[in-house]
């Protein structure tokens, strides 16, 4: 896996399969699936993620945090919710997107300072 995260083959492989339309709207297992993928590329490429599960009244979910800030994000959906709502995907901007956002918000405050994680 660390061979395709370093050349930025995991990218790409998960925007073919978009691409190709290999999953409907409806896989949302297969869809979230590559979610997962797309949130262990994130996290081996930027240290500052690392999973985390949030509970909450509805249940548990994975998501990465933001160094130690109650800064979530949610990758296990993120792909499968666009294609549910029938947008298109571009994974590569996706995931610059978000990365430029999250430390955005962690330089000017906008966030909770954790004090532990569970």
């Amino acid at each position: 896996m660390d061979a395709c995260h370093d050349s930025d083959k995991t990218l790409s492989l998960i925007q073919k399969m978009i691409d190709e339309k290999v999953f409907r709207a409806e896989n949302t297992f297969e869809l979230q699936s590559l979610g997962i993928a797309l949130g262990d590329y994130i996290q081996y490429k930027n240290n500052d993620f690392h999973w985390a599960v949030v509970r909450d009244e509805y249940g548990r979910d994975m998501c990465l945090q933001f160094k130690t800030f109650a800064i979530t994000v949610f990758p296990m959906t993120m792909i499968s919710k666009r294609i549910e709502d029938g947008e298109s995907v571009n994974v590569a901007e996706l995931v610059s997107g978000l990365v430029d956002k999250v430390v955005e918000i962690s330089k000017n405050g906008e966030f909770t300072q954790l004090d532990h994680n569970e």
